[in-house]
């Protein structure tokens, strides 16, 4: 791939990624405000789970910008980075099991 290709689909890359992020953000804020009014546990965990997205998005655009510099350290600090946010993502897509009473 030619440097010209590689610049454009980083540039590319990077774009989605900051719109990713703000829209994230975003959905974020005003899922967390709709949780203060409506009282809703659930709207609280979709808050934090896209707080979590935009800290996901913003590993995900240093890593792009940084593309020219990858080296083998750098790669397990992203990937212990990206593992972190997982693990913090995990608790806030539990779902309880259905749960079906009969009489």
């Amino acid at each position: 791939m030619n440097g010209s290709v590689k610049s454009t689909l980083c540039k590319r890359a990077l774009n989605l990624s900051y719109f990713t992020i703000i829209y994230n953000v975003v959905e974020g804020i005003l899922s967390i405000f709709a949780r203060l009014i409506a009282g809703s546990t659930s709207l609280l965990g979709f808050g934090l789970d896209s707080v979590v997205e935009s800290l996901s998005g913003t590993v995900l655009v240093w890593r792009i910008r940084k593309t020219g510099k990858i080296s083998e350290k750098y790669i397990r600090y992203t990937s212990l980075i990206l593992g972190i946010i997982e693990l913090i993502k995990k608790p806030l897509n539990h779902q309880p099991p259905n749960t079906v009473f009969t009489t």
